[in-house]
């Protein structure tokens, strides 16, 4: 639970930095201008720590392995943003996957963490055109929008670190950039691609 309590906590502490940043902007306005904006952005603020209970509800926070392919679609329907694992158990970077995801997960409410036994998942490996294990799949709104495919956009190598794979499901949308050590240049640096999905290739997780 400690992991999930700073995860939290960062995600106040982000919160609190961009009302602030955002009131300074604005000091040079109007008072009663200012005072509106004021109010509006204190609304932004509680509405996000609304959001973070129904993310705690929800299971974010946390890395879970999804017994069965029905999970995949209850998931996707509850969650706007989901990170999902497609593994094998005899793949061992499917082991290193899953360690940097266990790490990311408490970190980053906004998205729920999962992973599927390929195996057990037939239906969602064909539909997603999933060909290559181990794969992570990114969908927002019921949609995959994204793929992290193997090593790919990781560098090419095993001993990837988390903020890599961090910076790289940020840049596929599906969690926010909160740290100086999830950059875009850490992209840029490690010479990776963004793999997106085409519109008329976005998968309908319905």
């Amino acid at each position: 639970m400690e992991g999930l309590e700073q995860g939290i906590l960062n995600v106040t502490r982000r919160l609190e930095a961009e009302v602030d940043a955002q009131l300074e902007r604005l000091e040079a306005r109007p008072e009663e201008e200012l005072a509106a904006l004021r109010q509006k952005r204190l609304k932004e603020f509680q509405e996000r720590h609304q959001k973070l209970e129904e993310w705690r509800k929800l299971g974010h926070g946390h890395y879970n392995e999804l017994p069965d392919e029905k999970e995949f679609f209850t998931v996707a329907k509850a969650s706007s943003s989901v990170v999902c694992l497609f593994f094998r158990g005899d793949i061992e970077l499917s082991k290193v996957f899953a360690m940097h995801l266990k790490k990311l997960a408490p970190k980053h409410l906004e998205a729920k963490f999962c992973c599927i036994d390929a195996a057990r998942a037939p239906f969602l490996v064909e539909r997603l055109r999933i060909k290559t294990i181990p794969t992570i799949a990114l969908v927002r709104d019921g949609k995959t929008k994204d793929y992290v495919v193997g090593l790919r956009d990781l560098g090419g190598r095993e001993d990837f670190r988390t903020e890599i794979l961090a910076a790289r499901l940020a840049r596929g949308g599906a969690i926010e950039v909160e740290d100086p050590d999830i950059r875009p240049d850490i992209l840029k640096k490690q010479n990776m691609k963004i793999i997106r999905g085409k519109d008329d290739e976005s998968s309908d997780s319905e």
